[in-house]
């Protein structure tokens, strides 16, 4: 948003009395973008990333912050305090192989906008460890494995075996 403001000026002889005005405009208008952030990671592994904003207030700052993609993990606001520099962490989690482009914007209505312009890369993830089973004919083994779910909403997984002489109960 363009911020304008208009005053007058006087310069004025205080011997002789003479004085000249001016009016002088001064317009604010939105920062650009700051920077380029390029992030890449496999898929399901977060990468973490550190901007340092600096607070020459002599009173605290608190930012809200926003972001145009659902991979970014960051925190909704958090602060800086007085006449020092302070560390602001957010984590890019994709959960799919592929580019996207997106922005970060960290706001204070004490010092304003601070927009990042965001390159991420997801790769294909590696594989996962494998699961080994060793028993002996005719008995049976059972094993519990574990992972993690980073998607937001609720998800329905199948287990499939390629042989028929193994069963999954």
């Amino acid at each position: 948003q363009l911020v304008e403001e208009t005053s007058k000026v006087i310069f004025k002889n205080e011997q002789t009395s003479e004085y000249l005005f001016y009016y002088i405009t001064f317009k604010a208008t939105p920062p650009g973008i700051i920077s380029t952030i390029d992030m890449t990671t496999p898929v399901r592994q977060a990468a973490s990333y550190v901007i340092n904003l600096y607070n020459p207030l002599t009173a605290q700052v608190s930012f809200s912050t926003a972001s145009t993609l659902s991979d970014i993990l960051l925190p909704p606001n958090f602060t800086v305090p007085p006449q020092s520099e302070g560390c602001f962490t957010f984590d890019y989690l994709p959960l799919k192989s592929g580019d996207v482009t997106g922005r970060l914007t960290l706001s204070s209505s004490d010092l304003g906008f601070y927009q990042y312009d965001l390159n991420l890369s997801a790769t294909p993830a590696g594989p996962e460890n494998q699961v080994h089973f060793r028993t002996y004919l005719g008995s049976t083994q059972s094993q519990t494995c574990r992972f993690n779910n980073f998607c937001k909403s609720r998800v329905e997984y199948a287990c499939k075996v390629r042989h028929s002489c193994l069963h999954i109960f």
